[in-house]
């Protein structure tokens, strides 16, 4: 993205007249790079604002594809598209919202056997698969590459979301982080569109804070929606002595 494009003269005018937010952090978000594993309700979302918002460079992962008992929530997909990889419809809708953007899809499940190469170059990653199984995979990979990243989950009218600098702040392997970040079983609760979105909104947010600092996204917070009583809350969380997060000695991008 050329340094005019960054600086956004029109497409930006409304972002740069924030006075925490100029030139210099537009060119800030445009030569960043950001990971979205998970393309369904949240990845969508949070994908789409950090498009339009000029970040440089996302990256789509995800190996799904539509289905239509999904799309009450995962508004950005047509039912037309049922059977559609995510990635490449996703891909494809980013680069219309904004050219200046460059989008690459992975039409791929994140593995432990994959996270390490797939992940590579991240500036920051976004987990927006809801799912313990792929969040301790995200967690396990940032964390080794000492990569900064915001996980969420959604279930019922219910959400939660907490960024993570490894070595610096717990992560999703510390005892007292919960698993689903403490929210009940879509089993049981089910899962509705508003409250993805809202949480898809905070986590581009902490994405865009990250990259530029020009927001105090400040880590290690377990921020929950109790979307039925309209009411966020919020839990600092401690890292657990012995850890894989407990190390300030690692590399990477913070």
């Amino acid at each position: 993205m050329s340094d005019e494009s960054a600086a956004g003269s029109g497409r930006y005018e409304s972002q740069t007249a924030n006075p925490r937010w100029g030139e210099d952090e537009q060119r800030a978000l445009a030569g960043a790079t950001v990971f979205v594993v998970g393309a369904g309700a949240l990845g969508s979302i949070a994908a789409s604002y950090l498009a339009g918002a000029g970040v440089g460079r996302l990256a789509i992962v995800d190996g799904s594809t539509v289905d239509e008992s999904d799309l009450h929530r995962q508004v950005l997909y047509l039912s037309p598209e049922a059977g559609m990889l995510k990635a490449e419809s996703l891909a494809a809708k980013l680069s219309l919202v904004n050219p200046d953007v460059h989008v690459d899809p992975f039409p791929a499940d994140l593995t432990v056997d994959n996270v390490g190469p797939i992940l590579t170059g991240a500036d920051f990653v976004l987990d927006c698969s809801s799912s313990d199984a792929v969040r301790r995979v995200v967690n396990d990979g940032c964390t080794g590459a000492g990569t900064a990243f915001c996980t969420a989950a959604v279930s019922g009218f219910d959400a939660a979301l907490l960024a993570v600098v490894p070595g610096s702040t717990a992560c999703c392997r510390c005892e007292n982080v919960p698993n689903g970040l403490g929210l009940p079983s879509r089993e049981d609760q089910g899962v509705f569109g508003p409250p993805a979105g809202a949480a898809a909104s905070m986590q581009a947010l902490t994405a865009i804070g990250f990259v530029t600092g020009a927001i105090d996204v400040r880590p290690g917070r377990l921020l929950r929606l109790r979307g039925g009583e309209m009411e966020w809350n919020e839990e600092q969380l401690q890292r657990t002595p012995g850890c894989i997060c407990a190390s300030d000695s690692r590399g990477g991008n913070v």
